[in-house]
């Protein structure tokens, strides 16, 4: 009874969380050449010279670890947000 219960909802919830990451990391992913030609686009303009491909594939990774850290964060505000707000 309760065991089986314990075990279905352990699994779904293990199932739907990576699901939802994996899915959130493709979508980040597809943009990929046309971000960092804008990243690189919009140093050059700025500064006159262009990126290596090293330099935009670096700024991409501060990019995808920011968007990470950015649900860990409102992940971690919703509740008292929405306790306090309403």
């Amino acid at each position: 009874g309760s065991a089986c219960t314990l075990v279905c909802m352990v699994t779904s919830a293990a199932i739907g969380g990576t699901l939802q990451y994996g899915y959130n990391l493709s979508i980040m992913n597809a943009p990929t050449t046309f971000i960092q030609n804008f990243v690189n686009e919009t140093f050059q303009e700025r500064w006159g010279k262009q990126l290596g491909v090293y330099e935009v594939t670096l700024i991409w990774t501060f990019i995808v670890s920011i968007f990470s850290l950015g649900g860990l964060t409102g992940a971690l505000l919703a509740g008292p947000l929405s306790v306090r707000f309403g």
